[in-house]
């Protein structure tokens, strides 16, 4: 949850850099770098949730039925 929360705060600073650079008429290397990074961060961010929510699902399974659930083929 940590580590979700810590990519969620760099996505939002690079959100806000990207804004400020967009005012300030930065050259277009650095719009194009904070909007790769945003993009990485967006990844991430959907990746990491994604990954929590199933651990979240199997857990509450496990606890409700006693059998271990992964809607992941392994």
């Amino acid at each position: 949850m940590r580590r979700l929360s810590a990519l969620e705060k760099d996505y939002q600073r690079e959100r806000n850099r990207l804004e400020a650079s967009e005012i300030s008429d930065s050259s277009e290397r650095v719009l194009k770098s904070l909007r790769d990074m945003i993009a990485v961060l967006a990844r991430e961010v959907s990746a990491l949730s994604t990954i929590l929510t199933i651990i979240l699902i199997s857990t509450l399974h496990f606890v409700k039925t006693g059998s271990y659930y992964s809607p992941l083929k392994v």
